[in-house]
């Protein structure tokens, strides 16, 4: 069941990307600078936001916990992943903490896949490996949910 709920919401995830990027090659016609990286992120981002939205569906007893997951957790996470400030010019406090946030290494890594440079000094690889660390982290957890019927109607 882990694999199924993962990798549905993996592949809608996928598919919609790549609807919008080839939208986006018709307006904007910048061949990727690392086509193998921009594969790889998206396919490891794409997992792990499937896998956390496993995680949040489980925890959640109504659509205002659902809410409160997305406008707590997610949404600053994402607002704090260098998308809009790059990491280099921000405080190294802030940018030393932004190092752990994973979709900081979600972000960066398409960026270099896109561009062929990274931001913050960090290394592609090094995102790579927290990327598949935090999914296969949440890919347990979801998984030991699951097989123990968590919050699962018969």
């Amino acid at each position: 069941m882990t694999a199924a709920y993962a990798l549905a919401g993996a592949i809608s995830g996928l598919v919609t990307g790549g609807v919008v990027l080839a939208g986006t090659m018709l307006a904007w016609p910048m061949p990727p600078a690392e086509p193998w990286a921009l594969l790889a992120f998206a396919a490891l981002s794409a997992l792990m936001m499937s896998l956390t939205g496993v995680l949040i569906g489980l925890w959640c007893d109504k659509w205002d916990h659902l809410a409160a997951a997305f406008v707590f957790v997610l949404t600053p996470l994402t607002t704090l992943s260098g998308v809009f400030a790059p990491v280099d010019k921000l405080p190294a406090a802030v940018a030393s903490v932004m190092r752990f946030n994973p979709i900081f290494h979600a972000i960066n890594g398409f960026r270099y896949g896109f561009l062929g440079t990274s931001a913050g000094a960090a290394d592609p690889m090094l995102s790579l490996a927290v990327i598949s660390c935090t999914a296969a982290v949440l890919w347990a957890c979801c998984g030991v949910l699951i097989s123990r019927g968590y919050k699962l109607k018969p």
